[in-house]
């Protein structure tokens, strides 16, 4: 194997109150053992005379402030181990303040929005309330989001300029942890709504690069999915559900294109039928269904569930 002695990081610089446009600057940095990417930005700042704008903390992935992305990733600057080559850039759907720091305020905005605090009808009764594990499971396993917003910028939908209503992943997660709490009575489904969840494509980008191992697809969207499918208020949100079922027995996965057909009436389709041009073109949705693996599996999950109901 090759050894390496260095970095050679390849840094986005860019102050829109001075430039008009953004440039690369390439930086050599020692390597060090179980150097991380924000070892390399201190080194940077520190040694290479560069006034280089970057955020962070606490270091320890808790803060969620050091985000940034890393050869195409989005990933936790304080945690990314460093490589021998890195190009270094802000996290996308995100204004840019400077260089590698960006304004989070948008997104902030429709989080609060989405009134993330538990509603409760009914007064504590004592204090602390007994909760089994089972009640609380599936808000538990939002817990440990750190709002980072790491799984927004790697998000195709909010990536398109065009497309303005949807929350975003990071939102959603913060309104599911109170929705699944056993205790909320808050009108989540209409937070939900008003979110334009049913935009999400199911692409898992936002699992697949959360930096605390949230499964943000499953376990918070798809939840809300299934509890707006639950108390679905007018005859187009019960279509969805009806749809969004069929095809998860049918092929067992979401296909967009589809979904959007069945669901969506004509104008509706011409609205946002360049968006989803623009997902096939980038691989994130296919123009034909295809079945998964185990698809009769899953058949008989739903044959199942139908025998008793």
């Amino acid at each position: 194997m090759p050894s390496y002695d260095s970095v050679s990081a390849k840094i986005y610089r860019f102050d829109p109150a001075t430039e008009s446009s953004p440039r690369y600057e390439i930086f050599e940095v020692p390597l060090e053992k179980d150097m991380r990417v924000l070892d390399v930005l201190d080194y940077v700042a520190e040694n290479c005379g560069a006034d280089l704008g970057y955020r962070w903390f606490c270091g320890v992935k808790r803060c969620g402030m050091c985000g940034l992305t890393v050869n195409g990733k989005a990933v936790l600057a304080c945690w990314e181990r460093a490589t021998p080559s890195m190009i270094i850039e802000p996290l996308p759907n995100m204004p840019v303040i400077r260089d590698l720091v960006i304004d989070r305020s948008s997104l902030e905005r429709v989080t609060l929005e989405m009134e993330p605090c538990l509603k409760r009808n009914e007064p504590y009764q004592k204090f602390p309330e007994p909760f089994t594990h089972k009640q609380f499971e599936d808000a538990f396993r939002l817990m440990n989001c750190i709002e980072c917003y790491v799984c927004s910028a790697a998000c195709p939908v909010l990536g398109e300029a065009d497309y303005k209503t949807f929350a975003g992943p990071a939102s959603l997660v913060q309104l599911a942890k109170v929705a699944l709490h056993p205790k909320d009575e808050g009108d989540r489904v209409a937070l939900a709504l008003k979110g334009d969840i049913y935009a999400c494509i199911s692409c898992y980008q936002c699992s697949n690069v959360c930096p605390v191992g949230i499964n943000v697809l499953e376990d918070a969207i798809e939840q809300l999915k299934r509890q707006c499918a639950m108390h679905a208020r007018s005859n187009s949100d019960m279509q969805h559900a009806q749809v969004f079922s069929a095809l998860i027995k049918k092929f067992g996965r979401i296909h967009p294109a589809t979904l959007m057909r069945r669901t969506k009436d004509v104008m509706q389709l011409a609205r946002k039928a360049f968006w989803a041009f623009k997902m096939y073109r980038k691989g994130k949705v296919r123009l034909t269904p295809q079945a998964v693996r185990g698809i009769d599996d899953i058949r008989k999950i739903f044959e199942v569930v139908e025998e008793h109901r």
